[in-house]
Formats: structure tokens, sequence, C-alpha cells
């Protein structure tokens, strides 16, 4: 479901939805003295999301998982701790603003953890957006992203919750909606709707991992970024799938076979094109529409069964901060 535009607010409490993200292109550039790698990569966000329930509190900021969370893999949220995202974000906002209260974020997880889809980064990115709207902060998206990216590399990108460019180690963002990308030179015009399957295997990738083993630049010698947004404009599916690079595709796929499995099965139910997201382990498939994208899912079930998780989804590239009213879920 796709909600609009709008945020309903209380004095006390803010109800934000995190969206996840893939990556459509991602090409590791060199490495930095300090082992960090720098990368360029098109992220584009999808309507898999998790929710979020802010509220205000005294002082103390803490994180929990609601109840009935739905997602393939071992929560790794560590509720009120330095390693959770989410705490660590808001907590560097508050530090950052000198704001005397605190809260309290009870997160709806939906999004696969160690999945590649930015799941605790979209988190902490929603609440760096939610708190700045529930504590007045009214700081702007490259405030809240330069905030963000002390705590964690996907974090500035999803802060902006559209499709971007990233690049450096994840600090440098452009945004790439309608106006943007005019004033880029790539031509105006809403990216069409857009349908894939993602698919997880039930498993988490560690993103510190697979980057330790990249010794060198993993480009594209044959497309570039410049293409895939051109594809995204262009309106045809078949393009953007033309266009799709991923340069730890192989490296995961050579440590995870399994996931190198999974792309084959979505290729062989229908997509037309398909690529890895991030480090994994999520692979997605996309789709010329919504009920072919529904059969690609079907397919790849009949084909695995209950052993893989899979979610038909859309691309969301000119999306803002979304927020719904009461979270019952999560109360």
């Amino acid at each position: 479901m796709i909600f609009p535009p709008v945020m309903f607010t209380k004095s006390d409490s803010i109800n934000v939805v995190a969206s996840a993200k893939i990556n459509l292109f991602l090409e590791i550039l060199d490495e930095r003295d300090n082992g960090y790698h720098n990368l360029r990569s098109v992220v584009m966000p999808i309507s898999l999301h998790d929710e979020l329930l802010i509220e205000k509190t005294d002082g103390v900021i803490e994180s929990f998982v609601a109840d009935g969370a739905t997602v393939c893999c071992d929560l790794l949220l560590e509720s009120d701790s330095d390693k959770n995202l989410t705490t660590r974000a808001a907590l560097a906002l508050k530090n950052a603003v000198g704001y005397d209260g605190g809260a309290d974020i009870t997160i709806g997880k939906h999004i696969p953890i160690g999945g590649g889809l930015g799941g605790g980064s979209a988190d902490a990115a929603a609440v760096l957006r939610g708190l700045n709207e529930l504590w007045g902060l009214n700081l702007p998206e490259s405030e809240l992203a330069a905030i963000g990216a002390s705590v964690g590399c996907d974090i500035p990108a999803l802060v902006y919750n559209r499709m971007v460019l990233m690049e450096g180690v994840g600090e440098k963002i452009t945004p790439l909606d309608a106006a943007d990308l005019t004033e880029h030179g790539f031509g105006a015009g809403a990216v069409p709707p857009v349908w894939l399957v993602l698919v997880n295997p039930g498993f988490s990738v560690s993103t510190q991992d697979i980057f330790s083993r990249c010794n060198s630049s993993l480009t594209s010698e044959v497309i570039s970024y410049k293409s895939m947004i051109c594809s995204l404009r262009g309106g045809k599916v078949e393009d953007v799938a033309k266009s799709l690079f991923n340069g730890l595709e192989a490296v995961v796929f050579k440590k995870y076979p399994q996931i190198e499995l999974i792309a084959d099965l979505l290729k062989a139910a229908g997509s037309i094109g398909t690529l890895l997201s991030g480090s994994g382990a999520s692979v997605f498939g996309l789709a010329l529409n919504e009920a072919h994208a529904s059969q690609i899912a079907e397919n790849v079930q009949a084909e695995m069964g209950a052993s893989v998780w899979s979610k038909v989804v859309r691309m969301l590239p000119d999306s803002v901060m979304v927020a719904q009213g009461p979270l019952t879920a999560l109360v």
C-alpha cells in the first residue's frame, strides 16, 4: 500500500514510514586509506517499509521492536543499545542541536535484517526526519543527512527518501527527483511505476565482510550510472533492466551460491532484469507490470516453497517523508 505524501502529528508523538531501498546501480571505485571504499550508486526507495512510532520523553532515548514483527531473519535490533542505529541516530541529533528531551521509538519491522535493503539505516533516517518534526527543529535535509553520516554510511541517502545518487562512502548525496534531474540535464518527467519482486534467502550477509573481499575497483566497462538514470526517466522498464549493475554481485555469489541460485530462479521465473541489492542477501527481479511481478513471485515460491521470503513491491522514485494516522499494530 502506498501512503499519500502527508504527515499527521500530535504534540507528543509521530508515526513515520521507513522505506526500504534497492541499489539499481552500484560500483566500487577505490579504497581509502582508512579502509573504506569510495562508491557510486543509484539508490531507489521501494514500497516495502518499517513503521515507527516516536513518542516524546523527558530525556532518555530508547528503541523497541513491536510485537508481531514480520521479517524473515533473526532480529538483531538491540533495544537501548549503542549498537542500535535508531538509538544512535536519535542521540546524534539530540547532541547536535542540544535538545533537552528524549524519545521512545517503537519499530514495526517488515524489512529483512542484513538483506541489502537498508532496513536499519532506513529506520535511523526515519527517526531523524521524525524527530526533526516532533522536536520542532526544522533542520534541512542536508543537515539531517550530515548527522546521519556520523552514524552509518547508508543513512544520508535514506534521509532524502527519494531517488538519489550516492557517492563517496555514502556522505555525498545528489537527489534525483524530477526538478533535480532537469537541472542536471537528464530531462524532465516523473519516473513511471516500476514493479519488482524481492527475494531473500532467510539469512543475513555482513557488509563489512563483503567489502573486505574487494581488493580492486569493481566498475562497469559497459554502462554507467548516467545510463541508469536516463533509462528510468525514459519510462521503459526493459531499458532499466539493461542498465542494472552491482560490482559486489560476483563477490557475494562466490561466497553464497544460494543467493546466485535465487537470481537464476528469478530469471527462470520470468524476470526481465535481476540484481543483488547492495551487499545482499536480497535479490530483486524487475517485472513489466504488477500482474507480471505477482506471477514471477508465484513461480519462485512454487520452485522454492516456504524456504524463501518474497515480496511484490514497486519503486518510489519521487517519494517524500510519509506517515499515517495511529499505527494500531504498534500499540
